[in-house]
């Protein structure tokens, strides 16, 4: 009788062990997922403060696009862009687009989406159709796919091709505003500047 209940103490105490070893891995694993924070990219920081002088090359709703050779370079990718918002200079975007060459695009579109998946764990966003796929924590998102970027101001041009772009959707939106105060505060100078004669 002893003996039947050392076995099942210690079949209980096996697959106790078992459970929280599986259960241990498990969270491991999501714990490795979720510390993998997107902060940025190339050397470039999310969210930090940048004074760039010189002439954006271009505007978008969150604030100027910068082209920028960042301290990091990865060979896969040719040009790059940061954008910043208008007021508070806060980096809210950093894009990379590769070369652009149809003939490999799915390839490295393949390559890139399995490289950002080991570090950022499952996509929160795949739309496989139109190339785009989309991993999230908290505020930034990391997205890559054939994402146009499109800029206006003195150098309007358009950038297409296979890009990788981290965003910090609250600054994104913090940019927006920023962008309409300052629209707003121009309307109101040339208000004020206005002739009132008459009326």
């Amino acid at each position: 009788m002893l003996t039947k209940q050392i076995r099942t103490t210690a079949l209980a105490a096996i697959v106790s062990l078992i459970a929280s070893t599986q259960s241990t891995g498990a969270d491991q694993r999501q714990s490795a997922q979720s510390t993998n924070r997107i902060d940025g990219a190339f050397g470039l920081s999310l969210g930090n403060q940048q004074r760039i002088n010189g002439t954006p090359a271009g505007t978008n709703s969150y604030g100027y696009l910068y082209a920028v050779v960042p301290p990091i370079k990865n060979d896969d990718f040719v040009k790059y862009f940061i954008n910043i918002t208008p007021k508070s200079n806060s980096l809210c975007a950093i894009i990379a687009f590769q070369k652009n060459d149809p003939k490999t695009q799915w390839d490295r579109t393949v390559i890139l989406r399995g490289v950002m998946t080991e570090k950022y764990g499952k996509m929160t966003f795949e739309w496989p159709a139109i190339n785009r796929y989309t991993w999230t924590r908290g505020d930034r998102n990391v997205e890559i796919g054939n994402l146009d970027i499109t800029k206006t101001g003195p150098l309007s041009f358009i950038e297409s091709g296979l890009t990788v772009c981290y965003t910090d959707t609250k600054l994104m939106e913090q940019g927006k505003h920023e962008l309409k105060d300052i629209a707003d505060a121009a309307v109101n100078a040339k208000i004020k500047k206005a002739d009132k004669t008459g009326l």
